[in-house]
């Protein structure tokens, strides 16, 4: 693994930033070749209604300006600050899994470098979690924004789809379940407690960061939401992982590509989290629907390549809820009544 070294730092006894609020947040800032947007992302991090204690940035091998400007803009400010660099890069998900396990304090909130925080998001977060013991990760709605910070239309949760059964199932005691169908938390809008990175530990191939935490803590019904923006989520071409509303006609796309890589991936991500599901805290019940999803997951992988030679299993498993308990309901069924899977050797090494 590429290593890691400490390029900049304020201590937290040198900081003059010492309103805390009723509990101390670190922000963990991941970036790479970020200084287009990374001092607007910043400032909006210093300027919350419930200041952060500290803000650690873990730079993954920038080739810009990035490492300098975050070090101008933080030494500029009245906060503690760590700022991490590399020579080769450990990618996303390895670089949050770092940035994390270097927090000190209770509460650690999820940045990229490209998004803003509205000025109560830390406060808006905290609420969520303080004061509920069984609460190990609160995540938000955000405001989708091209890449000059001007609305697009609609929010993340928006475009997502998220219907009132998955709802139901989230608030219910049922968050497990509804993650295991469909991930619907993303990293950018999160705040966590540390002691959810020490459970979760680093996320399995192929999982990302952001999914394998908000899965862990959905096993025992740890998430809390709050629906209401709170950043400015960008979305522009640089983005390595994003979100837009899906038109139809990207719907259709979708439904119709060849869907052999990611069905493999949604298999392997199932198996990754049976393999860890009892140790990460889940009951025998839980670990009998991760197994289940497994086999659905796993009979989704083996489809005829022939469309009509599909249909009769996709109607018997539409018919028996399949669909609707391990999958993104119609969405799924259309993806696998109409996809190609023409590369499907290819990608399984059949």
């Amino acid at each position: 693994m590429p290593a890691s070294r400490l390029v900049a730092e304020r201590r937290p006894e040198d900081a003059r930033e010492t309103r805390l609020g009723d509990a101390a947040v670190t922000a963990v800032v991941c970036t790479h070749n970020g200084e287009r947007f990374l001092e607007q992302q910043l400032l909006s991090i210093l300027s919350q209604s419930h200041p952060v204690a500290e803000i650690i940035v873990s730079d993954d091998a920038s080739s810009d300006g990035t490492v300098e400007l975050a070090r101008r803009v933080l030494e500029a400010s009245d906060r503690a600050f760590r700022i991490y660099t590399r020579d080769e890069p450990l990618r996303v998900s390895a670089n949050f899994s770092f940035a994390l396990g270097e927090a000190r304090t209770e509460y650690l909130a999820t940045s990229d470098q490209d998004d803003v925080w509205h000025p109560k998001k830390v406060e808006h977060l905290l609420g969520a979690l303080l004061g509920d013991d069984e609460a190990l990760l609160a995540h938000s709605d955000a405001l989708l924004v091209d890449e000059d910070g001007e609305p697009i239309g609609g929010t993340l949760l928006d475009s997502l789809e998220i219907t009132e059964t998955e709802w139901r199932d989230y608030e219910n005691g049922r968050q497990l379940e509804a993650l295991t169908a469909r991930n619907f938390v993303t990293g950018a809008t999160m705040m966590l407690r540390a002691s959810l990175v020490f459970r979760a530990g680093n996320a399995p191939d192929p999982w990302i960061h952001d999914e394998w935490l908000a899965t862990t803590a959905a096993l025992v019904n740890g998430l809390r939401v709050v629906r209401e923006p709170l950043i400015d989520y960008r979305q522009h071409t640089d983005n390595q992982i994003g979100q837009t509303a899906p038109t139809l006609q990207v719907k259709i796309a979708q439904a119709t590509k060849d869907g052999s890589a990611d069905q493999l991936r949604r298999y392997r991500r199932a198996v990754a989290l049976l393999k860890r599901v009892t140790e990460l805290g889940g009951t025998a019940e839980q670990e009998a629907h991760v197994r289940r999803k497994v086999a659905h997951e796993r009979q989704r992988l083996q489809l005829p390549t022939s469309r009509i030679r599909r249909l009769p299993r996709i109607l018997r498993w539409t018919l028996r809820g399949r669909y609707r308990t391990y999958s993104r309901g119609s969405y799924d069924i259309a993806r696998d009544l109409f996809q190609s899977l023409r590369d499907r050797d290819a990608h399984t090494g059949s």
